[in-house]
């Protein structure tokens, strides 16, 4: 694969060359590793505009995926994005997919000890975005959209616009208030139970993972895209959550609420799911309240950019909508 000046602007050229297993039905990644602190290193996929040479660009779209997510499970957003005329960057959130796991005694399962950890990770990549002169926009999904507020509310680069599809702005958790659960989650972790599995959590098993039990979306050849790299790939796979990152997440959740009044004044939008059974849609619009963010609705479950083609063109169609309000 050639590399373009953004890819060089960007340092990417000198970064490890990391696998990219998805295979050839969309355009495919550029892959490499980002070192971190602690000896860890994540896994970031860059996509060049699909015209012309890959050397020029409307921008870069920052895709931040959700929790247990992998960067090929994106390459048909992507892909959409490319087209667009977006250089498009996407990382492997620490503990998940490719990237290091976090949790030492079973590498699976979903935890993290604080989703700074993930902040960091965008944090590392400023100087080497700040290097390329084109706007800069997120798209983020799920964990990916409280990433996103978190290194909003820190960066001094600026960013032209975000679109945040399902943002973690709370957690199903049945039948328990959300700050209950958040009790319960801090006081396992005190008492050492940081990186066991939360009650009903456990390693990821696509084998067994049929779409008509799933939670996240309606689109059953998207789910068994999906599903099938994990069948593929072991090491794609990541588990249930743990009670660290429920604290972690619950803790996230919270500062950013905490920071709302003083977050930075972009063009910012929310697309919720009223039918989401993994985030409580009513948390997006106190969200959106809170940030004076727009806010849509839309058919389908969680994953509305993993959804069928008529509610996926609709998210598409609201983001390019706010690319369009910043001027983009």
């Amino acid at each position: 694969m050639p590399e373009t000046i953004f890819e060089q602007s960007l340092g990417l050229t000198t970064l490890p060359a990391a696998p990219y297993l998805a295979p050839d039905i969309f355009p495919a990644a550029r892959a490499c590793w980002l070192d971190q602190s602690a000896g860890r290193r994540v896994r970031l996929a860059c996509w060049a505009p699909q015209e012309g040479d890959g050397n020029s660009a409307r921008g870069v779209c920052l895709l931040f995926q959700g929790r247990a997510e992998f960067v090929e499970k994106y390459a048909e957003v992507a892909s959409e994005l490319t087209a667009r005329g977006f250089y498009v960057l996407a990382p492997d959130w620490p503990g998940q997919a490719l990237s290091t796991p976090v949790a030492a005694t079973h590498p699976q399962r979903g935890h993290l000890n604080d989703i700074g950890e993930c902040v960091a990770v965008m944090r590392t990549l400023e100087p080497r975005l700040a290097a390329v002169a084109v706007p800069r926009v997120v798209l983020a999904h799920s964990m990916g959209g409280n990433i996103a507020l978190r290194w909003l509310g820190e960066t001094r680069l600026e960013v032209a616009a975000a679109g945040l599809v399902s943002p973690m702005s709370g957690i199903n958790v049945g039948p328990l208030p959300q700050g209950l659960a958040a009790m319960f989650a801090s006081l396992a972790c005190r008492l050492g139970f940081a990186e066991a599995y939360a009650p009903g959590q456990h390693d990821s098993d696509p084998a067994a993972d049929a779409f008509d039990a799933n939670v996240v979306t309606s689109d059953r050849d998207r789910y068994e895209r999906a599903r099938s790299l994990l069948l593929a790939h072991t090491a794609l796979r990541t588990g249930g959550v743990t009670w660290g990152w429920l604290e972690a997440a619950f803790r996230s959740m919270a500062a950013v609420r905490k920071r709302a009044p003083e977050a930075p004044r972009l063009p910012l939008h929310i697309f919720s799911a009223p039918a989401d059974r993994v985030v409580p849609a009513g948390t997006h619009t106190a969200l959106a309240a809170l940030l004076k963010a727009g806010l849509s609705h839309h058919p389908g479950e969680h994953e509305l950019l993993m959804e069928k083609d008529a509610i996926r063109a609709d998210v598409l169609a609201g983001f390019d909508a706010l690319l369009a309000r910043a001027g983009i």
